[in-house]
Order: structure tokens, then C-alpha cells, then sequence
């Protein structure tokens, strides 16, 4: 059977030779490649073909959309690897592209994109910041985070996806740029951006291999030009931005267990906990209050995905709380509503659809 990953059918391995000592075989992802081309004045259904093709090339999304007549797409989409080049071109059709919460659990999406207009320009709303991208600049969003993309009107913009494991390794503080804009008119960030256009004209020509190496140094080049940015205002070293990075998926990835320990993390970071403490101070939260944090996230996640199939309870104690009690009234504490009125919420508005 097909293995899914990342809301997507997973690339096929494929076989070749390489440079492992006896010419052993080397496995690599197969590219995965779609088109659309589509004008309402030629079908009526140009509008539902070009969502159907968003979510099934690029991620989930709800829309608010005006649905002009004079509306047309051209959208070429190519991944492998968890990495994804693509370019669409609109001619009408303004309104909103909504990333909702539970769009993200459904379709699994963990990757982070940088969008690259070519001509006209793009609104992005993303955690509780909202910045224009147009011509000349490039913008960074966080797949697994919900946003709202605004279309102005008429569009092209190359979209180029790395996934999160990639970032996290090379970036610290990854959710800092996003929603933000950053100007590519000079220096790094217009080798950028001009690496990105140019992988995205050429990769339709490229063979599978070239694909993914060109996609993982492309995807090198986009966040050293965002380290280099974020530098001026850092004195963290790329030493303590890794370690910070790392216990960082040390947390998410033990967030179900309740007997998680400060010193466990450190222990596995191989740092000792005055250095985790250290490094936690500089993002203006400790290192408990991180993890509490993202467990509160996950439990909400789960609850308005998954509402009807788990109890309270249940969510709690999958997301490392100790009992119901504990759980409600941290969630309450954090979100001003209890888990049992998320549940209610999502249940009304799966009866409203």
C-alpha cells in the first residue's frame, strides 16, 4: 500500500547507482508532478477544479472568494522528499485562502514555504501579524500554523516548500519570520530570490535526483539568508541556535509523557540544565513554560479534530497531563474556554456544515 505523508501520496523510492563504495544502490524520492489549466469562461467548474487542486498539490484551505467571470489558473506543482516547488498564475479572483486548524490536522502538513510574487501581490495574516509580499520581496509561512492568505487580484507567485525537520535543523527560531516580509532586492535575499524563480523554470527538466539535491541546496541558500537577517539582532552562535533547536524536538516529540523531566531533556540534548535554562531565557519563556505550552496547543488541536472520537480525559492524558482536573484548568487558563466548550464549538459547526 502507498505510504501517505504529508496529506500527499509519498514519493515512490527509486534505485540508481552512486558513490557508495562497491557501487551499492542509493535510494531517492521520485518527483511527483501536477499541472492545472483552467478559465471559467471555458467551464463552470474552473473555480472548484482549482481548490480540488490546491488541496491535493499544496495544502487545505477554505475560501471566501469572489467568483469572477473573467477568472483563469495555471498552476504547475512539483515535490519529492518533502520539498515542493510551484508556481501559480491567477487573472481574477480575489478574496481569501484560510488555513484553518483543522485543515492542518487533516491533511498532516509540517512544512514551512516561502512564497516568491512575480507580479501582483499577496495579504498574509499569520500568528496575529499581517504583511503584504509583492514583487521584489519574499515572505516565510509556516504550513502547520492557521493563516490567511488575501488574493488582490491577479496573481503569480512561485511557492517553494522544505520540510519542517530541514528548517528546524538550520533555523532558530523558525516562527519569528513568519508573516513577515522581507525585502529581495539586493545582497542574499535577491540570490534568493532568484534561485527560487530559476529552480522553479527549470525543474520540470531536471531528473529525479538533480531534483531533490537542487532542493536541498536551494533550501540551504533561503535560510542562510534568513540566519544572515537574523543575526543583526542575535547574539545567540549557530551552536547555541542548534541546541536550542533541538531541545525543542526533544519536547514536542515527548509531549504525551507526564513524568517528562527538565533534566531528562537536558540529558538527551547532551547539556547540562543550567544550559538549558540558558538557552530558553532568550526567548522569553522557560523551558516548562514551552512545554506546557505546546502541549495546551496539541491538546486543542486534538480536541477540535477529533472531538467526537475522545474524551477530555483521554486528550489530557495523551497530551501529558496527570488527570482531568489538571488539564481543564490549564486549558481554561490559557484559552478562556474550558475542553469540554471546544468540543461543543466544533460539534455546532460540524451540525451547521
Amino acid at each position: 500500500m502507498p505510504v501517505v505523508r504529508d496529506g500527499c501520496q509519498a514519493p515512490t523510492p527509486v534505485t540508481g547507482s552512486g558513490d557508495r563504495p562497491g557501487g551499492a544502490p542509493v535510494t531517492f524520492a521520485r518527483v511527483v508532478r501536477s499541472e492545472i489549466a483552467q478559465a471559467f469562461r471555458d467551464h463552470a467548474q474552473a473555480y472548484d477544479r482549482y481548490e480540488a487542486f490546491v488541496s491535493q498539490s499544496f495544502c487545505k484551505l477554505s475560501y471566501r472568494i469572489e467568483r469572477e467571470s473573467d477568472f483563469a489558473i495555471h498552476a504547475q506543482v512539483q515535490s519529492a522528499d518533502g520539498f515542493m516547488i510551484g508556481r501559480f498564475s491567477t487573472r481574477a479572483g480575489r478574496g481569501e485562502l484560510i488555513r484553518t486548524r483543522a485543515a492542518i490536522n487533516q491533511d498532516g502538513q509540517d512544512r514551512f514555504a516561502i512564497y516568491l510574487p512575480l507580479r501582483g501581490g499577496l495579504e498574509v495574516q499569520q500568528l496575529s501579524r499581517t504583511a503584504r509580499c509583492a514583487p521584489g520581496s519574499i515572505m516565510f509561512v509556516n504550513m502547520a500554523e492557521p493563516f490567511v492568505q488575501r488574493k488582490l487580484g491577479d496573481n503569480d507567485t512561485v511557492y517553494f516548500f522544505m520540510p519542517r525537520s530541514f528548517v528546524e535543523q538550520r533555523l532558530l527560531r523558525d516562527d519569528a519570520w513568519c508573516g513577515r516580509s522581507l525585502a529581495a532586492e539586493s545582497g542574499l535575499p535577491r540570490l534568493v530570490s532568484e534561485s527560487v524563480a530559476a529552480f522553479q523554470r527549470d525543474a520540470a527538466e531536471m531528473s529525479d535526483l538533480d531534483f531533490v539535491s537542487a532542493a536541498r541546496l536551494l533550501g540551504e541558500l533561503v535560510l542562510l539568508s534568513l540566519c544572515g537577517a537574523a543575526d543583526a539582532g542575535s547574539d545567540l552562535s549557530p551552536v547555541r541556535a542548534r541546541n536550542l533547536a533541538r531541545a525543542k524536538r526533544i519536547i514536542r516529540a515527548r509531549l504525551s509523557n507526564a513524568d517528562l523531566r527538565i533534566g531528562d531533556i537536558a540529558r538527551e540534548c547532551g547539556i547540562s540544565v543550567r544550559y538549558l535554562h540558558e538557552l530558553f531565557r532568550g526567548e522569553g519563556a522557560s523551558v516548562y513554560e514551552y512545554l506546557k505550552r505546546q502541549r495546551l496547543q496539541r491538546a486543542r488541536s486534538l480536541l477540535e479534530s477529533h472531538g467526537d472520537a475522545v474524551s477530555v480525559t483521554e486528550v489530557g492524558l495523551c497530551c501529558g497531563f496527570a488527570n482531568a482536573s489538571q488539564f481543564s484548568t490549564a486549558f481554561r487558563l490559557a484559552f478562556a474556554l474550558s475542553p469540554r466548550d471546544v468540543k461543543m464549538r466544533m460539534a455546532q459547526l460540524r451540525r451547521a456544515d
